[in-house]
């Protein structure tokens, strides 16, 4: 599965790089709620190659997502910059520091969901003799991001407008 992200991830980076990081992190979100939603039917219908074809697609889209979210970043930041910074090198440099810093708070998120994902699905196993509800929570998560993804970065009038 990581292998898959992985290779995807300079995808997610390219796609964003032709028609922009906040599109296709939304949309990367909606199908990674989809495949959320046919690993659900999988489990409830013991399909080993449904589950394994859902989890290889959401490894995918985790990738492109990745890429496209990290390509977003240098690109708030120059906007920030535009806005309220000048033409100095100390402005340029505090915002590249800025953004480099953005990355590895996102970095740090990023690997701490990856530390409480497996506790989920414990609970979820513990609590209900299924994962079922923790791929709910995974793809009620997914929705959450992908419209906080729109209202910020997609609405005309957001301040991020098509980063």
């Amino acid at each position: 599965g990581a292998l898959v992200c992985s290779l995807a991830r300079p995808l997610g980076g390219r796609l964003a790089d032709k028609i922009g990081g906040s599109l296709v992190t939304a949309i990367t979100f909606v199908l990674m709620a989809g495949a959320g939603a046919v690993a659900v039917v999988g489990v409830q219908h013991k399909s080993l190659p449904l589950f394994f074809l859902s989890f290889m697609a959401l490894f995918l889209l985790t990738g492109v997502g990745n890429g496209s979210t990290y390509r977003m970043i240098p690109t708030i930041f120059n906007r920030l910059h535009e806005d309220q910074g000048d033409n100095s090198d100390a402005s340029v440099l505090d915002f590249k520091r800025q953004a480099a810093g953005a990355v590895g708070i996102i970095s740090a998120i990023g690997a701490f969901g990856g530390f409480a994902i497996p506790f989920v699905y414990k609970w979820a196993k513990e609590s209900h003799g299924t994962i079922v509800p923790a791929l709910q929570i995974y793809v009620g998560v997914f929705l959450l991001m992908a419209v906080l993804t729109a209202v910020f970065y997609l609405r005309k009038g957001a301040r991020m407008h098509n980063v």
